[in-house]
């Protein structure tokens, strides 16, 4: 792809951090793109945990942040091989100082929508931030994309990559490009894209070799949204479940029925 195929198309990225958002985020402005990112902190595990409650029930609310400390902490341990992934795929993971970067408590503050206005981007694109409220979406006027990393309507939520693989529907392990909408994960689908895992891999690696996979399609995505070649029907509703952490027993279910990690 040329240097200046964005050709200087503003993009406001909003995100959570991590190597995968900044993976993309740097492929975005090597590729033409005038990027300004927003950088929320992340959210309080009680409160995420309160939520999980109210949502799921205290089982399956317990068994979700069993896992979620667990693959906290098998991260820390596999960070080497996580950027191992990152570097054979020649993926850039830095926070660099070519774009701006303004920190922000949460997504749906006055901040953030203020600072969006101020930018005026030709797109604002979501990277694993959080779910922004109706208010917020409404104070944005430009196209609002969100990047999945799973393809949808299948998997919403949670590690769509490795539900999808867990399901024994290995076709369906990819990501996906849509418009934000008041719900979560339902918006249009822009584009779509489609992988496969390496052997090695495991639930502490999909997210980096789908992030691999996502960085060009951002770059096509934004590209047929500036360019008016999708259409924006909000509030459409898929019928796929929200899936969350897998639970310990399902995570070992998984593993010894299908051999997913």
């Amino acid at each position: 792809m040329a240097a200046a195929e964005l050709g200087s198309i503003r993009i406001c990225v909003v995100t959570g951090g991590g190597s995968e958002a900044w993976s993309v985020i740097n492929h975005l402005a090597d590729h033409g793109a005038a990027v300004s990112v927003i950088v929320e902190k992340r959210e309080p595990k009680r409160l995420m945990l309160r939520r999980r409650l109210r949502l799921c029930g205290p089982r399956a609310a317990a068994g979700q942040f069993i896992a979620m400390c667990a693959l906290s902490a098998a991260r820390i341990l596999v960070a080497p091989r996580i950027s191992e992934v990152f570097a054979r795929g020649g993926a850039d993971i830095r926070r660099r100082q070519d774009y701006a970067v303004i920190d922000v408590e949460t997504v749906n503050s006055l901040k953030t929508t203020a600072t969006i206005d101020r930018l005026s981007p030709h797109v604002v694109l979501c990277i694993g931030c959080r779910l922004m409220s109706r208010s917020t979406i409404d104070q944005i006027a430009a196209p609002l994309l969100n990047l999945h990393p799973a393809i949808l309507p299948q998997y919403r939520g949670h590690h769509g990559g490795y539900w999808a693989l867990a399901s024994g529907d290995c076709d369906n392990f990819g990501c996906t490009v849509h418009f934000v909408d008041s719900g979560a994960d339902t918006g249009t689908i822009v584009r779509q894209v489609r992988g496969r895992p390496l052997p090695g891999d495991t639930i502490l690696t999909y997210h980096a070799r789908l992030a691999l996979l996502a960085a060009p399609l951002a770059v096509l995505a934004v590209k047929d949204v500036v360019e008016r070649r999708v259409p924006h029907c909000p509030d459409i509703r898929p019928s796929g479940a929200h899936r969350y952490q897998p639970s310990p027993t399902q995570y070992l279910k998984a593993g010894f029925k299908r051999g997913v990690w």
